[in-house]
């Protein structure tokens, strides 16, 4: 259900920047739930005579993006604590020191965030000190509700992969990376 081709990603990607600001709401709608609600003609149908409201669009936006979360059998998302979430950060900042600093290719960086926006776990930080930091630091700060990293800078890291493996390729993460 992810989109393998980048021009495809890219125009579902633009829908939802032009849907988000729409809804009054700085969330981020994923693409993939949009590309899920345009291919699927019961939901196309409950969208056209069910939702006439924009508080009704947001709660039918809710339920579908569970629905896909349930398609990927992980319906946990994460409210990791602050402890757990500088834990998390310096493994990965000592990982990242060990591998040498490298980052990904800008082709591979774009890649991954088209992966990471197609995610149904794709979601804007939550509240607590490091996500307000995060904000503030960064301005918006999408995260992965899956493992609670920023996104942005998550995907850049060459040593650090998506903690979600791929339904159509066992054995490999959503990013392509073998576990």
């Amino acid at each position: 259900m992810l989109f393998h081709s980048t021009t495809q990603g890219e125009e579902w990607l633009q829908a939802s920047a032009v849907l988000s600001p729409l809804l009054g709401q700085e969330a981020h709608v994923s693409p993939l739930i949009l590309q899920m609600i345009f291919s699927e003609p019961d939901l196309q149908k409950r969208l056209q005579t069910e939702i006439s409201t924009i508080s009704e669009l947001q709660v039918f936006l809710t339920e579908v993006k569970q629905s896909v979360q349930c398609k990927y059998q992980a319906t946990t998302q994460i409210d990791p604590t602050s402890s757990e979430l500088v834990l998390g950060g310096l493994k990965a900042f000592w990982g990242w020191m060990a591998d040498g600093f490298n980052i990904v290719s800008p082709e591979r960086f774009k890649k991954r965030l088209l992966v990471c926006y197609n995610c149904p776990f794709f979601q804007d930080a939550g509240e607590g000190l490091l996500y307000d930091l995060a904000r503030k630091v960064m301005g918006t700060s999408p995260v992965c509700g899956k493992c609670g990293c920023t996104i942005f800078k998550k995907a850049k890291i060459a040593s650090l992969s998506c903690p979600l493996e791929d339904p159509q390729r066992p054995g490999y993460t959503l990013w392509g990376d073998s576990f």
